[in-house]
């Protein structure tokens, strides 16, 4: 049995992929890519190797890091394709957009699966338009902007605000209407402030109690835009 020493064994990852690469000889960094090339079933050998400190190793620093009992995990990357310098990029373009939300349509969203970003944009600014044109929006906006929260009281003034709107322009809601209400979640949980006042329930039921038990009168391509079309 051959006996592995330090610079037989090196530990590599590719991708998703993390694999021991041996030999029975001390590596050199071309049968280091060898190995690493047969082992991933790599197409080409013209790839670059990353420590863990994601500084890039040539041949010399190779021969440097055998020598080293920390050698840990070395990265493999075939230039062209998704790198290590996307990855962390993308990381951290997704750590500042989760946290850069400053202006007052950010009360309708928190960090929101990216592909639904413009959805809850545009409902964010429809809801935000119906503040800032109705009697007592300003308020609730103002507060927003200082505290960045609402009160309890100021977030009922919103709630009954947006619901005038809503019956103003398109008649009055049946609990017919119950389920599209409760598919504006997490849009209306979130305005609401989710768990701490007004759950989607008790939206419900402040909404039915202002707007009662009539049935909309007429279609409106808004509202519908509002409940999700159904």
């Amino acid at each position: 049995m051959v006996k592995m020493q330090t610079n037989n064994v090196v530990r590599v990852k590719f991708k998703d992929s993390k694999r021991y690469i041996f030999s029975s000889k001390p590596f050199t960094f071309q049968s280091f890519l060898e190995c690493v090339a047969k082992k991933f079933d790599l197409p080409t050998l013209d790839v670059k190797v990353f420590d863990d400190s994601k500084t890039e190793v040539d041949e010399e620093a190779f021969r440097y890091l055998l020598t080293r009992p920390d050698l840990g995990v070395l990265e493999i990357v075939i230039p062209g394709t998704a790198n290590i310098d996307d990855s962390l990029s993308s990381s951290s373009l997704g750590d500042t957009e989760g946290t850069s939300e400053s202006d007052d349509t950010a009360m309708l969203i928190r960090s929101p699966p990216e592909k639904n970003q413009a959805e809850e944009r545009r409902l964010a600014k429809m809801i935000e338009d119906i503040l800032k044109t109705s009697p007592g929006g300003e308020k609730v906006i103002n507060e927003y902007a200082r505290t960045k929260g609402l009160s309890d009281a100021r977030r009922r003034d919103m709630v009954k605000i947006l619901v005038a709107h809503l019956t103003n322009e398109h008649g009055l809601m049946t609990g017919r209407r119950q389920a599209a209400w409760r598919r504006l979640s997490p849009h209306r949980d979130e305005l609401l402030g989710g768990d701490r006042v007004l759950t989607g329930t008790s939206c419900l039921e402040e909404t039915e109690s202002l707007q009662g038990r009539a049935a909309w009168r007429r279609p409106s391509p808004y509202r519908d835009e509002l409940l999700g079309g159904d």
